[in-house]
């Protein structure tokens, strides 16, 4: 059973090999901005080595001077397997850059006196995942925006509380979603029409959308996992406020230019919307504490108190495909990237330091790590071994980095390894992991269920159902365990 681990993604550190298309550059065809100077150009020049290094495939960047679109470039290819460029009309996935453009929208609202930002959504929407818990009722706008509602990021039906509401900062997808759905019931509109309304066209950006539209069937890059393999394109027909949108560094700059100016925006709503509204010192994520203490929430937008003065600031995490936006109110400076990457977010603190005299404040909270980071790689090597020497080499390689790294490889990044060989279709190897797991672990449930997913795969149904019992006699609950073993009863059976 694939379980949840923070440092799980490190498993897909890189590519088998680097892609040869990585880190070539293809010029901006919007924007002219050849003769850049300074850190820009040296940020500029610096990617394509950083992206190979990392293996990201591709990659858009805008940067930001003065308020003003300084440079656009597009690096890479939209995939490894096709090989095509990518260029600005590139479209990449926004995931949680998505939260920002709502909450201006929802914004731009109030200020016309057509929403209430302190109204309880409760009143709009009877939200039936919430209709369990009275607590509901308290939910308002500026905590969905502030991401205090309580909510967790992601969570089942009905949906349960992590905090009561306004309590303190959680990070919640869910709270947008919940806020989505009262917007689109008072105005009668889509997030879509809402987006093309408030943002889209006032704004000029032309190639973004919340719902997927047939021109991204060509547009769009192939996201990749950390091993480099492409993955299957979300293609959402519907729009998720959370983390649907669909844009180019190009556009998404744009609006960039707009949170800075306040345009759109009524002054005290602008003022408000860069304010501290809620501080993460307090929140449950990230082990920093230096770093949190920097760190607060305005309304949709993260903020940061650096050197440099305050940022705004928001990531986004779509697993495989990654991106950021950072920008400084007081200098107009900034910049927004987006990758077709799991890699994409590893990259981010070698890009903020070639662009910025700050620190990398919401990078290190959110403890994505650096692309070159001796331990990052430690775990890379492990992996490549995995996969092109088989399940001995492996293992051997397994345990010399463990040797140096004692604390490298718990149960969960075991877990995580295997599943991301299995992934690769290495099933002994991945069974070579899993197996290893339950001599360290052998009173975990969990180990055996993986050991019985990856003998499974590999045809080895006896062996695979004497595992997934031995997962259901230490926990009697595992029910996904009781059902495979029912099927392959069955399908042993009737041979």
């Amino acid at each position: 059973m694939l379980e949840s681990c923070p440092r799980a993604a490190l498993f897909l550190a890189a590519a088998l090999t680097v892609s040869a298309c990585a880190g070539s550059e293809t010029e901006s065809v919007a924007e002219d901005h050849s003769g850049v100077e300074g850190p820009t150009e040296t940020l500029l020049d610096s990617i394509p080595e950083i992206m190979k290094a990392a293996d990201v495939p591709g990659l858009q960047i805008a940067v930001l001077e003065s308020g003003e679109i300084v440079a656009t470039r597009a690096f890479g290819t939209t995939s490894t397997e096709s090989g095509a460029p990518v260029t600005d009309a590139t479209v990449f996935e926004a995931a949680s850059l998505s939260k920002p453009v709502f909450a201006y929208a929802v914004l731009r609202m109030a200020d016309r006196g057509e929403w209430d930002l302190d109204q309880p959504l409760w009143e709009i929407l009877e939200y039936e995942r919430l209709a369990h818990d009275e607590r509901a009722r308290q939910i308002t706008s500026r905590q969905v925006l502030t991401h205090t509602t309580g909510l967790p990021n992601w969570g089942g039906t009905p949906l349960q509380f992590n905090s009561d509401p306004g309590e303190r900062w959680n990070y919640s997808g869910e709270g947008f979603v919940y806020l989505q759905r009262a917007v689109e019931k008072q105005t009668g509109l889509t997030l879509e029409e809402i987006g093309t309304q408030e943002v889209f066209e006032p704004l000029g950006m032309s190639s973004t959308h919340y719902a997927w539209i047939d021109a991204y069937d060509s547009l769009a890059a192939i996201p990749h996992d950390e091993l480099g393999g492409t993955a299957n394109r979300r293609k959402p027909e519907s729009g998720n406020a959370a983390g649907s949108l669909h844009t180019t560094a190009s556009d998404y700059a744009r609006f960039v230019i707009a949170l800075l100016r306040g345009d759109g925006l009524e002054p005290e709503t602008h003022e408000a919307m860069l304010a501290h509204g809620a501080e993460l010192a307090t929140a449950g994520w990230g082990d920093d504490a230096e770093a949190k203490a920097n760190l607060f929430w305005g309304l949709g937008i993260g903020l940061s108190e650096g050197r440099e003065g305050t940022s705004f600031w928001h990531w986004g995490d779509q697993g495989t495909a990654r991106c950021f936006v950072v920008a400084y109110p007081e200098s107009g400076d900034g910049l927004v990237y987006f990758t077709n990457s799991e890699n994409g977010l590893a990259i981010g603190p070698a890009i903020l330091d070639l662009a910025f005299d700050d620190d990398d404040w919401p990078l290190r909270w959110l403890s994505y790590g650096r692309y070159d980071d001796p331990e990052r790689m430690a775990r890379l090597s492990v992996a490549r071994t995995f996969l092109t020497e088989g399940p001995e080499a492996g293992l051997t390689k397994l345990d010399e980095v463990s040797a140096e790294y004692p604390d490298m490889f718990d149960e969960g990044d075991m877990n995580s390894l295997g599943y991301t060989l299995l992934g690769r279709d290495a099933v002994d190897a991945a069974i070579a992991v899993f197996e290893r797991n339950t001599v360290d672990y052998p009173e975990s449930s969990n180990v055996w269920d993986s050991l019985g997913e990856g003998l499974r795969e590999a045809g080895r149904l006896e062996e695979s159902i004497e595992n997934y019992e031995q997962s259901i006699a230490l926990d009697p609950s595992n029910e996904n365990a009781k059902r495979f073993v029912k099927e392959m009863r069955e399908e042993m059976g009737s041979r």
